[in-house]
């Protein structure tokens, strides 16, 4: 620890030498960016990502086995992405709905990946649908949090509330991956959008965001009758039926009976 350190003093100094001249060279009116040389800016990325090194080190927020070698490549973006993760994520702009977080873990102080995890709580019915529990959480929800939590990862509970739509895609741009978890139908009857919601998320797929069900499988798959649909692979059941009308019900129940 000594060693990086003394290294990450010696790259913050040349790091402020190289912003210096730097800052001179772009001040001159004769200077173009041609004219600054690349010696110095390799050592000014250098020197930074040495330094974030060393604080991420430090912090807990980077747990890394380093080995300084000539010529040093340091992958600056991805530092920048880890660092950021150690920092809780902002969620002050978005209605906090459920009474309580009972039962959640505390988030890993450096996480590898910070992730969502996405409710709707309705509010015209009794405890915000059948699938909550009296705090506003899904009875699972707390339950997958934890198991996100115990992986390495941090995990928040938030509520989507569609007059806040703006608000909560930017919200959700803090995180590597989103867990949808709210039921077909439930958007709509809060007065929300599904397909305003859907567009969101696709949207932050775009961004390279992952969304755990993506709407395109919410909508192919996202009825109960995916049991059936899936009835004819390993992981279904062959006698697995789905009935549309009360004819079809009484015939094929009485013959699996």
């Amino acid at each position: 620890e000594r060693s990086l350190h003394t290294f990450a003093m010696l790259s913050t100094r040349l790091a402020s030498r190289v912003v210096a001249r730097g800052s001179r060279l772009f001040s001159s009116s004769a200077a173009s960016a041609s004219a600054i040389p690349h010696r110095a800016l390799i050592g000014g990325a250098v020197a930074v990502g040495a330094a974030g090194l060393y604080y991420g080190n430090k912090t807990g927020c980077l747990s890394l086995d380093i080995t300084f070698k000539l010529p040093v490549e340091i992958d600056t973006a991805q530092l920048v992405r880890q660092l950021r993760r150690c920092e809780p994520a902002d969620l002050s702009s978005l209605t906090k709905v459920a009474k309580d977080d009972l039962g959640l873990l505390p988030q890993p102080e450096a996480p590898t990946y910070r992730t969502a995890l996405v409710e709707i709580y309705v509010r015209s019915a009794p405890y915000g649908g059948s699938d909550k529990s009296s705090n506003g959480h899904r009875y699972d929800s707390i339950p997958f949090a934890n198991g996100m939590i115990n992986a390495g990862m941090s995990c928040n509970l938030v509520h989507y509330v569609h007059e806040e739509h703006d608000k909560f895609v930017e919200a959700m741009k803090q995180f590597d991956a989103i867990i949808v978890r709210c039921n077909p139908g439930q958007i709509k009857a809060d007065g929300g959008s599904q397909a305003k919601f859907d567009d969101a998320m696709r949207g932050l797929q775009k961004l390279g965001i992952q969304v755990w069900p993506s709407p395109d499988v919410m909508e192919f798959m996202g009825a109960k009758d995916a049991l059936t649909k899936i009835a004819h692979l390993n992981i279904g059941l062959e006698d697995t039926l789905s009935y549309y009308d009360e004819e079809e019900f009484a015939k094929g129940f009485k013959k699996t009976m």
